[in-house]
């Protein structure tokens, strides 16, 4: 499925619809439920019923089911009652309704308590990114006209009570896990701002219980095979082999036959199911793979690839930046062409998967589409667009020395002035705060950024970066014997040091220290402590830990004063313990299963000669994911986060033990089905001393002997760091608990 090309130089919407993608079309429609001669198109996993059930309004949910395309026209849902009479349907949603009701699940924890206010939501809406897929809805009026292929709203005004359309813009890919609708970074009062903007309306009540009803429904749901697309709900059901005969006359025709769904198909959507159902054995290129991905998940709305795609000139207004003077690029979402040459293979998963941006000046979002629904789109990428490698041969010895202090040179002030507008190893610049150039070997490849740095825009359109090394040769001709290569190769190398990279001129911010007020107080920023996703929480007992949220691990511990802080423009930065700490492994904490990990699958470490990141996958091929935090009364974080299907609550506290604070940590796990997890509680040199517990430096942890949940074996193993203690946690289905105790020495 080619994509088109805009039809002039101001045009960045595409000039003409896209054709339809069959295989793409029988994945959305989840054809492979029903028809596993099918899954060769795949399938895009329908939403969940679940958690529908509990956030749609009652009369919403009853004219859905009765008519899925007149309630929401565009949906994926076919008509299971096609051919039945109005009553008939009428009767059979109330039964479905009750059952789904009987099966929703809890709501606590969504935005409900959350005011929303609608002219938040307005700004939020149209400064994110929404407005790229959805269009603009002005807040008087009727809304204007889509983008195109974009899709409409109207129906949300009605369909969500208020705190569920909240919850689901908060999770959208919890409720939806198919990725079109994607997750836009939205804190529980965003999602609240814009739940009140898209629906004004007073709040809706869900689908009350009729429990006369309950069984009817289920034996609905299960005779219409609503758990073919629906899992979780009903049990597995059989395939149904695919009718010899033409697509057409099944459940893709115009009018079905009586007894199957009719899907609210246009003329071109069938045509193209038919030639897709018999072209499945025929495997894609990998360009196709790529543009029928990229336009499924609209990718084109915001971006342009090879002269496709990008903001129509009608939503143009709508990019936004705090850092006008930086230019176009400062406002407009990057271009995708070449962009496999251009990124890493790691930044892009970190991109894709994670939603990473190094443009927290730019108003648009980079949004997360789930992990399924990308996982072979840096591959493509990277193959599509793969250059002859180049790699900067690092200097050694004296060498070194002279181009560390060439490239601090250049960067600085009184040189290239590069830090006059970027911002350098989180600190802010004198000038604008561009990309932090820190970042620069982390996500660039270097054919890229010799090309780059060489003529600028090149590489980036309408860039207000100068040239300084027009046509090849430097500016800057007193240092490493003009040498555009040497120079250009000693600035990646220098910026290569991240952290411990001295400050270029030009860039002197001062640290502050952040103390601890009564109410427990946490910091978020980079640190060295717990890595560039810390979580530095404080308490006026004067006890201290720091979490790394990358990893899922309690970094650290100390007593003492909190942190001190080195802000940036936008209030966070590196933080530091302004106590001495006894440093914690920062590896993945948990592993799934009986069996210990051998070895156990410890956190990738970079070097000054190995810079970039060997596993960008870490620790999310193990199953880890960080999912947030909320604050009690006194300001105490929970920290949440997943190891698999088992939901993780962390919270840690000062509690007093006869003269002495300690800090109680409760592990609360939240399992679909009884299993096994091991706790890698310790690594290094733990000892076991006779007085009980577990001794690692100036730390002393114990398990509580009648905690919720209890150890059921402790394995002290060696491991050439000295040894690893290991707790079998048999975990019971549903919530339990394990109780640790830290002392840390004074």
């Amino acid at each position: 499925m080619p994509l088109a090309s805009p039809s002039g130089p101001d045009s960045r919407a595409l000039a003409e619809p896209l054709a339809v993608d069959g295989r793409e079309e029988l994945a959305r429609l989840g054809c492979a439920a029903c028809h596993d001669d099918l899954a060769g198109a795949g399938q895009r996993l329908a939403p969940d019923l679940s958690l529908a059930a509990a956030r749609l309004r009652g009369d919403f949910l009853l004219r859905y089911l009765e008519a899925p395309a007149e309630a929401q026209p565009g949906t994926r849902m076919p008509d299971l009652m096609a051919g039945r009479s109005s009553s008939e349907k009428a009767a059979v949603a109330r039964e479905l309704a009750a059952f789904l009701a009987s099966e929703a699940a809890s709501t606590d924890g969504s935005p409900a308590a959350l005011v929303g206010d609608p002219g938040r939501g307005d700004t939020l809406y149209h400064r994110v990114g929404c407005v790229m897929c959805h269009g603009e809805r002005p807040s008087a009026g009727a809304p204007a006209p889509l983008p195109e292929g974009g899709r409409s709203l109207d129906h949300v005004a009605g369909k969500y009570t208020s705190s569920g359309l909240a919850a689901f813009l908060l999770e959208p890919l919890g409720h939806r896990p198919g990725g079109l609708m994607p997750d836009m970074h939205l804190d529980r009062q965003e999602a609240a701002d814009l739940a009140a903007f898209l629906d004004p309306a007073p709040a809706g009540a869900s689908h009350a219980l009729d429990a006369t009803l309950v069984d009817a429904g289920r034996e609905h749901f299960r005779t219409l095979r609503c758990a073919a697309c629906h899992g979780g709900m009903g049990g597995v059901q059989p395939p149904i082999p695919f009718p010899a005969g033409p697509l057409g006359a099944g459940c893709g025709a115009e009018v079905p036959p009586a007894g199957l769904p009719s899907y609210d198909l246009s003329g071109a959507q069938r045509a193209a199911l038919v030639a897709a159902a018999g072209q499945l054995d025929e495997p894609l290129s990998t360009e196709a793979q790529l543009t029928s991905t990229m336009a499924a998940l609209r990718c084109t709305a915001c971006h342009e690839r090879d002269g496709a795609g990008g903001v129509p000139a009608s939503l143009d207004r709508f990019l936004t930046t705090d850092e006008p003077d930086l230019g176009e690029p400062a406002r407009r979402p990057p271009t995708l062409s070449g962009v496999g040459g251009k990124l890493r293979r790691e930044w892009l998963e970190r991109v894709l998967h994670d939603g990473a941006s190094v443009r927290p000046y730019m108003h648009t979002r980079m949004p997360v589409f789930g992990d399924a629904n990308v996982a072979d789109l840096p591959g493509h990428l990277e193959a599509l667009d793969a250059e002859e490698p180049l790699v900067f041969p690092r200097p050694e010895g004296e060498d070194w020395k002279e181009a560390r202090e060439a490239a601090r040179t250049m960067l600085g002030t009184t040189g290239l002035g590069c830090v006059s507008c970027h911002q350098f190893n989180t600190k802010d610049a004198p000038g604008f705060q561009g990309v932090d150039l820190i970042t620069t070997p982390e996500r660039l490849r270097e054919r890229w950024f010799r090309d780059f740095m060489v003529k600028p825009t090149s590489k980036v359109a309408d860039i207000v970066m100068p040239e300084s090394w027009p046509g090849g040769e430097p500016v800057y001709d007193t240092l490493l014997g003009a040498d555009t290569d040497r120079q250009l190769g000693a600035i990646w190398h220098y910026l290569a040091l991240g952290r411990s990279a001295r400050n270029p001129r030009g860039i002197d911010q001062p640290r502050w220290d952040v103390n601890v007020e009564g109410r427990a107080r946490l910091y978020r920023g980079r640190s060295g402590i717990a890595g560039f996703r810390g979580v530095a929480v404080g308490f006026q007992e004067g006890l201290n830990y720091a979490f790394d949220a990358n990893n899922g691990a309690l970094a650290g511990l100390w007593r003492g004063d909190f942190v001190s802080v080195n802000w940036n423009g936008q209030g966070a930065g590196d933080f530091n313990p302004r106590g001495r700490a006894v440093q914690l492994p920062r590896d993945l904490a948990f592993a799934p299963g009986a069996d210990t990990p051998e070895p156990w699958p410890v956190r990738p470490v970079k070097t000054e000669e190995n810079p970039v990141n060997p596993d960008p996958t870490y620790p999310r091929q193990h199953g880890y994911r960080f999912r947030g935090y909320h604050l009690d009364g006194d300001g105490v974080p929970t920290l949440r986060y997943s190891i698999g299907a088992v939901e993780v609550e962390d919270r840690s506290v000062p509690v007093r033990e006869g003269e002495r604070t300690v800090l109680r940590r409760s592990i609360t796990f939240d399992s679909p089905e009884a299993m096994p997890m091991v706790f890698r509680a310790l690594a290094g040199l733990v000892e076991v001393p006779d007085s009980g517990g577990f001794v690692f430096g100036k730390l002393r942890l114990t398990v509580a002997p009648l905690s919720p949940l209890k150890p059921k074996t402790f394995e002290l193993r060696s491991v050439e760091s000295g040894s690893e203690l290991l707790l079998h946690l048999p975990l019971p289905a549903g919530p339990s608990t394990l109780e640790l105790t830290y002392d840390l020495a004074d």
